[in-house]
């Protein structure tokens, strides 16, 4: 533990952090090692009351009073009117946004952790049993950036065992949460049952997980060197354009071939089908093809190169008269198509008009304005859901798809995104004022419906990342 203790200093130096502590073992002894390490006017200790044990009342009190006795600064969060049926997912989102404000307001550049090793074998056999990336298999990192904080795992690579026998050796009290016995989550059924099997089988192995997590890491560090560099040495970029050698890209293999462009085409959010049509295009005999990948992305193969446009093809000429709303051949590969009015919001701007509205101190005045909004991006997810797993999947089908890629993360996400797009498709017009989403979440739902539908976001893009791989 010295070397730990030796590490969180020299990681920490001078800056106040905020220490996560649930009374847990776990949390317990990360506390008592931060306290060795660092100065107790650095120490900001988070403690979240979710309200759903008795015993949760006896546990604030312990950490209240261990704090008191020890002149330690600790701030307590009592979370309520939770959503049982998503419990964890909207428990870890409040317990993050928890965290992070804390830092802020104590200007604090790290928040500590006390996930350990075998919380990361739960998390990578999660993943294998979900499926994910190569980095997504490697589980927890030790550290991770969020804005210009730092959140910092230090006994990661302890075991659950070598945590408790630290505990008592050194007469750490700590509470255990019954709760984590149950066999209603995934995580839990993994814990109770399989790890204690693959022990048995393996006594070394959160050492074996320890080394695979570290080899992982790093052959994902390596693939982004290999694809860093061959974009480095074989593409030009440009403010509107990203070019390449055919012959160049296709000295790659296939894996590489998709990382590659997926790197280079990575502010589009790309599918793997719309990479997979990149690669026909770029492998197939036709030496001269423009090809629209995007509204504002167009691929053009001529004369051994390849070409990505950012914008319209302005560079190109055609002398034909449009004179009514409709679709013009205007060369073999290129047709346009005139509509009236065709004007909208793209995706990122309604997200931008959702944070500017739910930034504002009256955000109650709002609902009719954040409901509609949120509405509208549930159709723009759908169709980009409905573009990345098949369009010829019906809604109950895609949701079904969703939640069977989910391992609990996004469920209430999930629920929220579902209520919005069943009820604008039942009727578009409805809004705030007797709106049955409102009666359903209440009002203070408002206050973090962005984050939701930011959720929402991020779970596409992790369906995509895992179907590219």
């Amino acid at each position: 533990m010295n070397n730990i203790i030796l590490n969180i200093k020299n990681k920490v130096k001078d800056s106040k952090v905020i220490i996560a502590c649930s009374t847990g073992v776990d949390s317990c002894v990360l506390l008592d090692l931060c306290i060795k390490a660092l100065d107790k006017s650095q120490i900001i200790i988070a403690h979240v009351n979710h309200g759903v044990r008795k015993e949760s009342e006896i546990e604030e009190a312990y950490i209240k009073k261990f704090s008191e006795e020890n002149n330690l600064t600790c701030i307590i969060e009592h979370l309520e009117n939770l959503n049982s049926s998503n419990f964890e997912m909207i428990a870890r989102t409040k317990r993050y946004n928890f965290f992070l404000n804390l830092a802020e307001k104590y200007n604090a550049k790290y928040i500590l952790l006390a996930h350990h090793a075998n919380d990361n074998l739960e998390t990578m056999l999660m993943r294998f049993i979900k499926q994910s990336s190569l980095k997504g298999y490697a589980g927890i990192e030790e550290e991770t950036k969020f804005k210009e904080y730092t959140i910092y795992r230090p006994l990661l690579k302890l075991s659950r065992l070598e945590i408790e026998e630290y505990a008592n050796n050194n007469n750490i009290k700590y509470f255990t949460d019954k709760t984590n016995n149950e066999y209603d989550h995934l995580r839990n059924r993994i814990r109770l049952d399989i790890v204690p099997l693959l022990l048995k089988e393996n006594p070394s192995l959160i050492d074996a997980v320890n080394y695979y997590n570290e080899s992982l890491l790093g052959a994902s560090l390596l693939l982004e060197e290999t694809v860093n560099n061959f974009i480095l040495n074989s593409v030009l970029i440009s403010k509107d354009t990203i070019k390449f050698r055919i012959k160049d890209i296709l000295t790659l293999n296939d894996y590489l071939l998709k990382e590659v462009l997926f790197t280079l085409l990575k502010p589009y959010n790309l599918s793997i089908l719309q990479i997979n049509e990149i690669i026909k295009i770029i492998k197939s005999d036709k030496q001269k093809i423009v090809s629209p990948i995007l509204e504002n992305l167009n691929l053009v193969k001529e004369y051994g190169n390849c070409i990505f446009i950012k914008k319209q093809l302005k560079e190109l000429k055609f002398n034909q008269k449009i004179e009514a709303e409709g679709t013009y051949n205007l060369l073999d590969d290129i047709k346009l198509t005139v509509n009236k009015n065709n004007c909208y919001f793209t995706m990122q701007e309604q997200l931008s008009q959702v944070l500017n509205i739910l930034q504002k101190d009256n955000i109650e005045n709002y609902p009719d304005v954040i409901i509609m909004l949120c509405k509208k991006l549930s159709i723009l997810y759908m169709n980009d859901l409905k573009f990345t797993l098949g369009s010829n999947l019906s809604d109950d089908e895609i949701f079904k798809k969703l939640k069977e890629f989910d391992s609990g993360e996004y469920e209430l996400a999930l629920e929220i995104f579902a209520d919005f797009y069943y009820t604008v498709i039942d009727d578009e017009d409805k809004i705030a004022s007797n709106n049955p989403l409102l009666e359903k979440y209440g009002k203070e739902w408002l206050k973090r419906s962005y984050g939701d539908m930011q959720l929402i976001v991020s779970m596409i893009d992790e369906l995509k990342e895992y179907l590219k791989g």
